[in-house]
């Protein structure tokens, strides 16, 4: 994604998306330059407080609900729908297990619950 048009109540606004090296959602920016919204998370997909990565994140709204690898994020229950399984950035996990095996050779694959392997640094 580089840009998100928003029509809302006749007031409409193009913002440009800027992304990190795991295509996670990190800032949108209106085309004078100006930044509207900045978004962080952890490396399990949490979101933190993009000046201070110690905190975690406070907000409760904002302007796009894509974040983590650009997955939709529910805030209301701290989850991530990852389009087909609901992510847990707390306890890094799935509430459900992969339905494949893909490589039966690699023992990290037997955790049907884990996310890339457990190293989301390594693969997305």
């Amino acid at each position: 994604m580089v840009a998100v048009y928003i029509q809302n109540a006749g007031k409409d606004t193009l913002y440009y998306a800027h992304t990190d090296y795991q295509g996670s959602l990190t800032a949108l920016s209106l085309p004078n330059g100006t930044v509207a919204e900045q978004y962080a998370y952890d490396p399990w997909g949490k979101r933190r407080n993009p000046n201070d990565w110690t905190q975690a994140d406070t907000r409760t709204a904002f302007i796009l609900n894509r974040g983590y690898t650009m997955h939709e994020h529910l805030p209301e229950f701290n989850l991530i729908n990852m389009n087909g399984r609901v992510y847990d950035p707390l306890t890094a996990i799935f509430f459900s297990p992969d339905p494949y095996l893909q490589a039966p050779g690699n023992w990290l694959n037997y955790n049907r619950y884990g996310y890339c392997l457990n190293n989301p640094f390594l693969i997305t």
